[in-house]
């Protein structure tokens, strides 16, 4: 039986195979001022970061003594706008890129993981637009991915 952090950081070495992929946060991260905001994901016209967190557990029980878990996974990804580099269309081919590893990788290299639940295959984009991210301007996008095990 996985654990949340063996899941999680498999998402997270899922994410490493795409290039140009950027910082990984495999957690939320904080920061009370710009200059440790700075410290924990860099600034300015080089932030790229994607942070993973656990946003919902299913539990079902399938079977007397066998439960069926189902982990609801949020990927956020956020990267410095440069209009005058078209960076939306690196930004979204970075997801695209992403969403192709976890297509190739649907049990996340974890032996009774599948990212494969009901209809849903894979990681989802939910939605993506400009946000700020502390004072800087970036592209970003939620994704949804969900895993099940058994126990």
């Amino acid at each position: 039986m996985p654990t949340h952090l063996e899941i999680r950081n498999a998402i997270a070495t899922t994410l490493q195979t795409v290039p140009d992929i950027g910082q990984i946060h495999t957690r939320e991260r904080y920061a009370k001022t710009t200059s440790g905001f700075r410290k924990l994901f860099g600034g300015g016209t080089k932030l790229r970061v994607w942070i993973i967190v656990r946003r919902r557990i299913e539990e079902t029980s399938p079977a007397v003594g066998r439960r069926s878990v189902v982990m609801r996974w949020e990927l956020r990804h956020y990267e410095s706008w440069q209009d005058s580099e078209e960076s939306e269309l690196a930004f979204d081919t970075r997801i695209d890129a992403a969403r192709a590893a976890f297509r190739t990788s649907e049990n996340l290299g974890i032996a009774g993981v599948t990212t494969v639940v009901g209809t849903q295959a894979g990681a989802q984009v939910v939605d993506a637009g400009p946000v700020m991210f502390a004072d800087a301007l970036c592209h970003g996008a939620r994704l949804a991915l969900p895993t099940r095990h058994f126990e």
